[in-house]
């Protein structure tokens, strides 16, 4: 059945300035800096959701973190040109939002 085949489509591209809303608890003083440090961690999640197995172990892992619901602050910040293109890939794989994401990346 042709209408059931899934379409590669290319992943939306990120504005200059998004708005990430992660966890009260999380104090930071330089929101877009230490986002963007934690976000070197974007290249090993890539790795691990990109492969079945790793996909599937990683919703094994976090599946109840991602669907708990937790007080969240909003932060303006600009993702580096490099995280950019991890973060829509990982959100194209999984269907995460951003903000957790970036939420992974700060639990690791």
């Amino acid at each position: 059945m042709q209408r059931k085949i899934p379409i590669n489509t290319q992943p939306k591209s990120l504005a200059k300035t998004t708005t990430i809303y992660l966890p009260s608890s999380l104090q930071l003083k330089k929101p877009t800096y230490e986002i963007n440090t934690q976000l070197e961690k974007l290249k090993g999640l890539f790795d691990l959701v990109n492969k079945k197995e790793g996909h599937i172990q990683f919703f094994r892992d976090h599946y109840q973190w991602s669907r708990k619901k937790t007080i969240t602050k909003p932060y303006r910040i600009i993702i580096n040109k490099e995280h950019k293109i991890y973060l829509s890939k990982i959100k194209q794989i999984t269907g995460l939002s951003n903000s957790r994401i970036i939420e992974w990346c700060f639990r690791k």
